[in-house]
């Protein structure tokens, strides 16, 4: 805080600054020195920890109070005195040469400076800031005064009001000492701590709101009519509110969503910045997602002075203002409201408006006048439980500025690529990096030797989103899945989607790997911070549908961004490693974890036949006694591979492989057929001997070259009729 100038300069000294100019020394330039006083604040003060003068810091140490002054030395300034501001200081003697009368100020702490040096050719003292802390002592609280090197809360409360210096001079016997000191046992529990710095004319109801402010609590009155304290917390046990104790039918004011706010920011005195104003904020997506607009509001909170107290209380009083609260007033008989006071829980039931135990706190109450039987409550939705954990606070890490340094990834993973990635038969691998840290460029791809060493074989700037499955997705889902959806919580830094339409998710835009099974996803809906449901086009690339149990693994990443690399199939066995950077610097590769993929082959396998159909029917085919089963599909289109166009790319089937499965998906007969061309046909014979009889069936195409079967099946139900 920066101290107010008690007294003139007095004692003024110059002295000559002299340099040779030629053959002789000049005066170029007059030193000047001078005594005054300055005062801090009311005392006594416990402790001087630093002085600034003109924004530099010139003394650090942390000085405990011991006396009524204390002598400092500042180097090349001069000399301080102290006075601590307490009852039984005395005169200062160099203020009694000043010219000026000046008391001894008893209770209020202030600086001498004797002979402070200005500056060369300055006459005007220098601007001047102290770090002081003061605890006054209150002998009812059995835990620390302090917290943190802040005050706990309940002290600056119960020194006002029975301080007759500058507070009410109140006393302390009209305070509910008990509710104070439980209160006070909390806030040290949850290591909440202010520094009140009041400079301006204050009456105590506008002090104890915004002191209040700070921890979220309230005043009450004990039956003896002593003010205390409690905090707005969800222990208390609630008053049940019924039917039968209402007089009338409440009235219900529930607010609406334009009247919530999705970005709180809390103004603080950071002490970390020495302790300049700065903010923190908390961001309501889920808000955000409803009213789709920015809604913002700034508390200030500027007693508070660590940076993690003021984010849980943002964070607290951001989910409070995100969600639209219930209020309103109710008449109460008197024999109820006898049980209640301002503060108070109630749990509210009045079926007829749809209300079942709402949970609510008494903002005031109206005690009925002589003769009538019926108090007012004014209520409002009870937010305390948003304090729980929140109002934990931890101890600050002191924050580095302007420092970046590069940070392992958060997660890898290896993935082949089918054939359809490229449309060709060379393997691809797909690299997924989820970053570590929101700084990062990119990462160097290592390759291992057989000799164990690692060879830099290519960098890359593109990252992917690691994510897992909030809740189980089937694979009964159509094909195309725009009601059920693949719902995922992101893990890393990244955990922002941008919209994409259904065209793009027809031309694979944003793919999602899940298991071995590939989707394309369009519509992102955000449902909380970093969830997301996705509307999918399933079986991407050949792949099949899956079954994906809740938190499996899932990778997101826009098909144009994808690192991939080809390679070979000897020996199918790869290790790589894979070294973020940030811009030159590199994390060190001795750290970073190895990771392996066995390539299976899948860019040699077929693409899977298409169209199956029976008799001709593709959609419902059916067949009747003594029939013969006569099958028919068509191959992928031809495709020109990543070699010169020339080259047309039309890959040979080996064999056909249909099988006959009941309607509840057991095997019963497998037919292979040399090539890939229909029409083939399954004898009444062959299918009566392996149904066991004539029923219904399915009926599964695969492709097979060089061994492999396609990745994906055509599957077709058929009836019998």
């Amino acid at each position: 805080m920066g101290v107010i100038f008690i007294s003139e300069a007095f004692a003024v000294k110059s002295k000559k600054i002299k340099m040779r100019v030629g053959k002789k020394k000049e005066t170029v330039g007059y030193n000047y020195f001078a005594s005054f006083a300055a005062l801090i604040a009311h005392g006594p003060l416990d402790r001087l920890d630093a002085i600034w003068m003109d924004d530099e810091l010139v003394w650090e140490w942390p000085l405990t109070r011991s006396g009524d002054y204390a002598d400092i030395t500042i180097e090349d300034r001069g000399n301080v005195r102290l006075y601590w501001g307490t009852e039984s200081q005395g005169q200062d003697p160099l203020l009694a040469t000043s010219g000026t009368v000046h008391p001894a100020y008893r209770g209020q702490a202030y600086l001498v400076f004797d002979q402070l040096f200005f500056g060369r050719d300055r006459t005007n003292a220098p601007s001047i800031e102290v770090l002081v802390t003061r605890w006054p002592n209150a002998p009812w609280l059995p835990t620390p005064n302090s917290i943190e090197d802040d005050v706990n809360p309940v002290i600056p409360f119960w020194d006002l009001w029975t301080n007759p210096r500058y507070g009410l001079g109140l006393p302390e016997s009209r305070l509910d000492i008990d509710a104070l000191a439980a209160v006070g046992e909390q806030l040290n529990a949850e290591g909440i701590g202010v520094s009140p710095v009041i400079t301006r004319a204050f009456n105590f109801r506008q002090f104890l709101v915004e002191l209040c402010e700070c921890f979220d609590a309230y005043p009450t009155y004990n039956p003896q009519g002593r003010l205390g304290l409690a905090l707005v917390r969800e222990s208390a046990v609630p008053v049940a509110v019924e039917l039968a104790d209402l007089v009338d039918a409440p009235t219900l004011n529930p607010q609406g969503w334009p009247d919530t706010y999705n970005e709180t920011f809390v103004r603080f005195t950071n002490r970390d910045k020495r302790f300049q104003e700065d903010s923190v904020a908390y961001r309501d997506r889920g808000n955000f997602q409803i009213t789709q607009a920015v809604l913002s509001q700034t508390l200030s909170r500027l007693w508070i002075t660590r940076q993690s107290v003021a984010q849980r209380i943002a964070n607290a009083a951001g989910r409070v203002a995100a969600q639209p609260l219930l209020a309103g007033t109710l008449q109460l008989r008197k024999s109820k409201a006898s049980e209640l006071t301002t503060g108070d829980l109630i749990s509210l039931t009045f079926p007829q408006s749809g209300v079942n135990g709402a949970l609510c706190r008494v903002e005031r109450l109206t005690l009925p006048a002589p003769g009538h039987a019926a108090a007012t409550v004014q209520f409002r939705e009870d937010t305390g439980f948003f304090n729980g954990d929140h109002y934990a606070a931890g101890a600050d890490d002191v924050p580095a500025e302007n420092v970046f340094e590069v940070q392992a990834l958060a997660y890898d993973k290896l993935v082949e690529a089918p054939w359809g990635f490229k449309e060709t038969s060379t393997p691809q691998v797909v690299f997924l990096a989820a970053r570590g840290d929101l700084v990062s460029n990119g990462f160097n791809l290592w390759k291992q030797r057989s000799d164990l060493s690692y060879r830099d074989v290519s960098a890359f700037d593109n990252f992917a989103q690691r994510a897992h499955v909030v809740t189980e997705y089937p694979a009964g889902t159509l094909l195309i899945d725009d009601y059920l959806g693949i719902e995922i919580q992101f893990d890393s830094f990244d955990n922002d989607l941008d919209e994409i339409t259904f065209l793009e998710a027809q031309q694979n835009r944003l793919l999602v790997f899940v298991g071995n099974e590939i989707l394309s996803a369009w519509n992102p809906q955000l449902i909380a911070a970093g969830r997301y449901r996705l509307w999918t086009i399933r079986a991407r690339y050949d792949t099949k549908r899956e079954t994906h149990a809740a938190d499996a693994e899932v990778w997101v990443a826009l098909r144009d961004d994808l690192v991939m690399r080809s390679d070979d199939m000897s020996p199918p066995l790869k290790t790589f490693k894979l070294q973020p950077f940030l811009l030159q610097s590199e994390f060190d590769l001795a750290l970073v974890d190895p990771i392996t993929i066995t390539l299976q082959k899948r860019a040699y396998r077929p693409l899977a036949p298409l169209n199956l159909r029976v008799a001709g029917d593709g959609c419902n085919p059916t067949y009747a006694t003594g029939d013969d089963i006569v099958a028919d599909w068509e191959k992928a289109a031809n495709r020109s591979s990543e070699d010169p166009v020339t080259k047309v790319l039309s890959p040979d089937i080996d064999k056909t492989v249909l099988e006959v499965l009941t309607t509840g998906e057991v095997l019963k007969g497998t037919f292979e057929f040399s090539g890939g061309a229909g029409p083939r046909t399954i004898t009444h014979a062959q299918l009566v001997a392996v149904l066991g009889g004539e029923t219904d069936f399915k009926l599964r195409a695969w492709f097979v070259r060089s061994g492999l079967r396609s990745l994906n099946y055509d599957e077709v139900t058929v009836r019998k009729v």
